[in-house]
This record gives structure tokens, sequence and C-alpha cells, in this order.
């Protein structure tokens, strides 16, 4: 839920999709599995009007590049809360490090991290 609060339709639609293979054939949630296959379903047809051209992976760095730009832009106006909450949702959200090394996110969640005021797990000694 998280991400679809934050605006990335990709991990969103995988949200839900693990949500529903979680509760596929379990006769005690039914409702979850139709709810997960729905919202799932709502998301994929938003990809493929929208974004069905672009490789995933390109449309996830080019929506948190934008975020980051976002975080960058209110802590310039000294709009330091704003900048923290982004950067702060972008550290949490992103921070399995499989999926992460998988979609080369490193250096955008690094440069959250930044943001964030913490050092990059490499910097830090």
């Amino acid at each position: 839920m998280r991400f679809e609060d934050f605006g990335d339709l990709w991990f969103t639609a995988n949200s839900w999709k693990a949500a529903y293979t979680i509760a596929h054939g379990d006769p005690q949630a039914i409702i979850g599995e139709r709810l997960a296959e729905r919202r799932f379903n709502e998301c994929k047809i938003k990809w493929d009007e929208r974004f069905s051209d672009k490789e995933p992976k390109a449309y996830v760095h080019a929506f948190l590049e934008e975020k980051i730009k976002e975080a960058q832009k209110a802590n310039a106006e000294k709009r330091k809360r704003d900048s923290q909450d982004i950067a702060n949702t972008i550290v949490e959200l992103y921070s399995d490090k499989d999926t992460v090394k998988e979609m080369d996110l490193t250096d955008l969640v690094d440069k959250a991290k930044e943001l964030q005021g913490t050092k990059p797990a490499a910097e830090k000694r």
C-alpha cells in the first residue's frame, strides 16, 4: 500500500501480485485474493495505458530521479520536512537489497540517504 501512496506504479503492481499469490487457494483469504487480483489488474491497465513501451527498470529509475529532484527542490526552498519525508520514504520502501541490486537502484537510494542526512553504507566507517 505504501508504494501506491508514494506513486510507484510498478512496485504497487508487484505488491498486489505478491498479495494475490499469498492468498491464492486459501479459503479463508478469498476476499483478500479477490481484492489483490482486482488491484493488480487496475495497476496493469494503468501501466499498459501509460508505460507499455517502457521497461520497468527505466520507469523506476525515472520515477525515483523525479522524487529525488522533488526532495532536493524542497530542501533548497527550506522545506526540510518535505525533503526528509520523501527521502525517508525512498529509503524505507526501497530497502530490499536484492531488489535494489536487481533494479540497479543503489545510487538513487544512496542519494536519498544523503538527503536524509545519513551516509550510504559504503561511506560509513
